[in-house]
């Protein structure tokens, strides 16, 4: 199986419900886009004529991937008439596609590296409220987890947009796994750590690859493309050992 769909299939669940949930509060924002799953949120306001034809468009996007049944994915619009001042503050124009990656789950401790309020009971929650002003902690979200849609707001660049963050963060997280030398869960994770345990030396290695890839520079090498970032992120940990 290509490595790319390989990925793609390992990392995200299947048969998710796609649909446009329009936000009401801060509270379903973040309690949505601060878990384990992704968010693909379009910002927009009343008077803005790219709004307006970009809206049919992403229903037609959500119902793209609900079809396809491809990935966990949430699909959120902001209207930022009403969260000018909160959710769409830090926005340069309108609208504004964003994917959010999903939130890193630490395994030890079996929490979510934010605070998420919403698994609190209820009375907590306005106890919380209360004593803090009216501000939530869990109203937070980590930047580095956006990625930003640039391009033609048409239904197949923006399907593309999607398939190809996800992909990436894909191969982004099993890196990390391969690296971070806690036990493998996965058979990418084992093939990897495997390939890089027999690598003797790391910079011939690279070299090798990439002139592979010089020659060859096709998209069914997906593989070798794989095995070039691991060996570059071992040999970034080696100097950093020095």
């Amino acid at each position: 199986m290509h490595l790319s769909v390989f990925l793609f299939l390992l990392t995200y669940p299947l048969s998710v419900l796609c649909e446009v949930h329009s936000v009401k509060s801060l509270d379903f924002f973040y309690d949505t886009v601060n878990t384990e799953s992704y968010t693909v949120v379009k910002y927009f306001t009343t008077w803005c004529s790219h709004c307006k034809h970009l809206g049919p468009v992403f229903d037609q996007l959500s119902n793209k991937f609900d079809n396809a049944s491809m990935a966990n994915i949430t699909f959120l619009e902001v209207n930022c008439d009403l969260f000018g001042s909160t959710l769409c503050r830090r926005l340069p124009g309108y609208p504004v596609v964003e994917l959010i990656k999903p939130l890193v789950i630490d395994e030890e401790v079996g929490i979510s590296d934010l605070y998420n309020e919403s698994r609190l009971p209820w009375y907590k929650r306005l106890i919380n409220r209360v004593s803090q002003g009216g501000f939530n902690p869990a109203w937070t979200l980590d930047l580095s987890r956006v990625v930003e849609f640039k391009g033609n707001r048409n239904l197949d660049v923006l399907s593309n947009f999607i398939e190809q963050a996800i992909e990436k963060n894909a191969k982004d997280v099993l890196v990390e796994q391969i690296m971070s030398g806690k036990e493998c869960n996965t058979e990418a994770c084992e093939k990897g750590r495997k390939y890089l345990d027999n690598v003797i030396n790391v910079g011939a290695e690279i070299k090798k690859l990439q002139g592979i890839l010089k020659s060859n520079p096709d998209e069914e090498l997906e593989e070798i493309k794989f095995r070039l970032r691991l060996l570059q992120d071992q040999e970034d940990l080696n100097h950093d050992e020095l």
